[in-house]
């Protein structure tokens, strides 16, 4: 379950990472290339993470017997960001 819970923290970093990349890009002479393949690297980053707590919740289910019982949450909100915006964990 630590690791279900540290997922989170994982979303919310691949969203402040987001954030901040495009407002790099945003700003005049700067490196979009080298910006665009960090940001598929974080996010597949970010992905792996998914993954990882996917199979945490299998093992839990195989030790306990029992799915665990509220719904993840879910904290990756950067294919809702725009640009200049806050990222707002928890929505």
């Amino acid at each position: 379950m630590a690791i279900r819970d540290a997922d989170g923290e994982i979303d919310l970093l691949n969203t402040a990472f987001f954030k901040e990349s495009i407002d790099y890009i945003a700003r005049p002479y700067q490196d979009s290339a080298g910006t665009a393949h960090l940001l598929f690297c974080a996010k597949n980053i970010e992905r792996i993470g998914d993954h990882v707590t996917n199979i945490s919740e299998n093992v839990y289910y195989i030790v306990t017997g029992t799915i665990p019982g509220e719904e993840r949450t879910k904290l990756d909100t950067s294919s809702t960001l725009h640009p200049g915006s806050v990222p707002n964990p928890g929505t």
